[in-house]
């Protein structure tokens, strides 16, 4: 089940060439949990044991530790991350976090 623990499964094709191959997000805020439940009540269903084995799909918690926290956001509202003006002032920031993410996987 996706949960702030798990916040990445997949489902369907497991080779690494999937013919089609979808990304789900949910939560990208912490307070807006109809995306989790929708998930995992379908994935309790079995709907997910129905692919194609051919498609994959990846379901993405966008934000685990908001979950965790039942807040909106916790450093920054992941809505505003994609407008121009704040890629261009964070850049730096942004691709330093990422970088020490990556390296700490």
């Amino acid at each position: 089940m996706l949960s702030p623990d798990l916040p990445e499964v997949d489902f369907g094709c497991t080779n690494s060439k999937p013919r089609i191959h979808r990304l789900i997000t949910v939560c990208i805020h912490g307070n807006e949990l109809a995306g989790l439940h929708a998930v995992n009540e379908l994935q309790e269903e079995g709907f997910f044991n129905t692919l194609d084995v051919t498609n994959r799909i990846t379901i993405i918690l966008g934000n685990p530790e908001a979950v965790k926290q039942r807040k909106r956001f916790v450093d920054i509202n992941l809505n505003r991350i994609f407008a121009p003006s704040f890629i261009l002032e964070n850049s730096q920031d942004l691709f330093a976090q990422g970088r020490k993410e990556a390296l700490l996987v």
